[in-house]
Order: structure tokens, then sequence, then C-alpha cells
């Protein structure tokens, strides 16, 4: 867990890919099953969830319909919720196929978005106000 700690994702999978948490744990169980039997980590992680807060300022979520990494529902939930908290929220899914591979699944999103995640903050740093896709994410994948 130390080593994983200092880690970038693409890091973690060459070194640890395919790994099982439960060969970490004394007991043998899996990382979640230790929080889902623990209410204080799992109080914490609640704590932690950043989709509760409200963002202070606009903020833009991108997320690849096929990442595993950071799963597609994960990344719209976090939408969502800020949405539902009256954020101001640019939200694009990036619609390329799964290829079969964690972290090309993960960064090929991010590359094919970079275009559209520079020209939006170059907006916010030259003041152009944001707009927000928050009426019209429930009809987006």
């Amino acid at each position: 867990m130390e080593d994983l700690s200092t880690m970038c994702v693409g890091d973690a999978l060459f070194s640890y890919n395919g790994a099982r948490s439960a060969r970490w744990t004394t007991t043998g169980q899996s990382v979640g099953e230790v929080v889902r039997a623990e209410p204080a980590l799992q109080s914490f992680l609640a704590e932690q969830r950043i989709g509760r807060l409200r963002p202070a300022s606009p903020v833009r979520v991108a997320t690849g319909v096929n990442d595993t990494l950071v799963p597609h529902a994960q990344s719209r939930r976090l939408a969502v919720d800020w949405c539902a908290k009256g954020a101001k929220v640019t939200y694009d899914a990036v619609l390329l196929p799964g290829v079969g591979n964690d972290l090309l699944n993960h960064v090929s999103p991010l590359l094919a978005d970079q275009g559209k995640a520079l020209g939006w903050l170059t907006d916010r740093l030259e003041g152009e106000p944001a707009g927000s896709d928050c009426r019209t994410l429930p009809a987006r994948p």
C-alpha cells in the first residue's frame, strides 16, 4: 500500500495489474470487504466523496464511456450530484470504443478530449462565463 500511495494510475497498472487486495490484508479479505465491514471506514470515505460538496466555481467533467479505471457511471454521477447542488457543470462523455485494455480505455479519452479541455480552461482564464449542461445531462450518456 505504501508503494501504491506514490504511484500514478499507469505505474500502478504496470506494477500491480491483476493483483488482488486480499493478498495485502492479514484477514485475507479484499480492501472492499474490509471497508464494508467497518462503519468508521465507510463514514470516513463518505466524507471524502467530492460529489457531496458544491464547487465554488464552474467545473468541467469529461468521462470516457468505456473507462474502467475511473468508471463512466462514477464520473457521470459526480456531474449529476454537482448539478443537483446548483453548480455550473460542463459535461462531456467521450465516445470512444473500448479496446479491452484498462490503461488505454482510460488514457485514450483524455487524449481525445484535450482540445475541448484546453479550450474550456482558456475561456475561463479569459473571463468568458461558463455554461452549464445540467438541463440536458439526464438525456446524455
